[in-house]
């Protein structure tokens, strides 16, 4: 039942392009290909807001976190899609070491760096 509801609300919420999996019961990975990392943690915040709101899951016992990959444009990114994913689960444990709910991979960032 709860893993049904929770399916239902990501649907919900994710567009088509997005890949949203869920690692834990309270860890999820956000893959949005043609998304800024701005969009990618908007729909991080819609996502975790209806999930707490939803009987799936007791927002005073969980801590919902996420952790988002993001690329403005994939196609011009050279970037396997497979990579996105590794990024978004590196992006989760960083969010995870610093206390963050929502952490986002931002290709832009780490390019300039």
């Amino acid at each position: 039942d709860v893993v049904r509801q929770l399916s239902e609300v990501l649907r919900q919420t994710g567009r088509a392009s997005d890949t949203i999996g869920r690692i834990s019961p309270t860890e999820f990975v956000i893959v949005a290909p043609d998304t800024d990392p701005e969009g990618a943690r908007g729909l991080a915040e819609r996502l975790k807001r209806m999930l707490e709101a939803s009987a799936a899951l007791d927002p005073t016992t969980s801590r919902i976190r996420f952790g988002c990959s993001a690329v403005g444009n994939l196609r011009d990114a050279s970037i396997a899609p497979t990579e996105l994913l590794v990024r978004a689960a590196e992006a989760l444990r960083a969010g995870n070491r610093l206390g963050d709910s929502i952490q986002v991979y931002d290709l832009a960032a780490t390019s300039r760096n």
